[in-house]
């Protein structure tokens, strides 16, 4: 006698194997995941130190040694392009040429846009070279490269950057601590929904599965 077994039908597996790909790759559309992102690495003057340990006078020293073409932005997406381009020829030609008397400086105004800001770090991100930036200023100059001599010996610094490096990455730690939690506050929703179904599938299961009682 052959024994009729009960088919097992699982609706939350059927539903997850379904449904979970798709909202995830919904889900890192939506993070832009997909989009090609880098990191530029920019740093400014600090001018709040002691007069003591001041770089004030080195940075007046570095601005007033070269004779910079102005770069400023008239907000025009058009004109903006043609503005970077010229701008990227001039630091192409002074590296090119070696050229340590001419630079060229950027200067971003109310009109000026982010993206302006965004393509001129781009642009003076160039091998061995480190562009000047404070406040709403850019310069960018050619400096022969640096060759680093091996010393064995331990150099103390007597400011403060240390400590400042200590409080950047405590900030940034901060920072992916807050996106983390964030992140885990979304999905604890679809979470909850996906344990229910999961819950009420094992549960029908097993009443179909186990023996009932005949009534008496």
């Amino acid at each position: 006698m052959i024994r009729n077994r009960t088919k097992i039908f699982y609706p939350a597996g059927l539903i997850s194997l379904t449904l979970l790909p798709i909202l995830c790759i919904w889900n890192l559309n939506n993070q832009k995941a997909f989009e090609k992102i880098g990191a530029l690495e920019v740093a400014y003057f600090y001018h709040n130190e002691l007069e003591e340990y001041s770089n004030l006078q080195s940075f007046k020293e570095l601005i007033s040694s070269r004779n910079y073409t102005d770069i400023e932005f008239s907000g025009n997406e058009k004109g903006d392009n043609i503005i970077l381009e010229y701008a990227k020829e001039k630091i192409t030609a002074l590296i090119k040429f070696k050229d340590t008397i001419n630079g060229v400086h950027f200067k971003f105004t109310e009109k000026a846009k982010y993206w302006n800001f965004v393509k001129a770090v781009d642009i003076c991100q160039q091998k061995n070279q480190y562009p000047i930036m404070d406040g709403n200023n850019i310069w960018f100059s050619y400096y022969a490269p640096f060759i680093e001599e091996k010393n064995d010996s331990v150099w103390i610094c007597g400011t403060n950057e240390a400590a400042r490096i200590f409080v950047v990455k405590a900030e940034r730690l901060a920072e992916f601590d807050e996106y983390l939690s964030k992140k885990i506050n979304c999905f604890i929703l679809p979470l909850l929904v996906f344990l229910l179904m999961c819950f009420f599938s094992f549960r029908k299961i097993l009443q179909e599965r186990l023996p009932r009682r005949s009534s008496s």
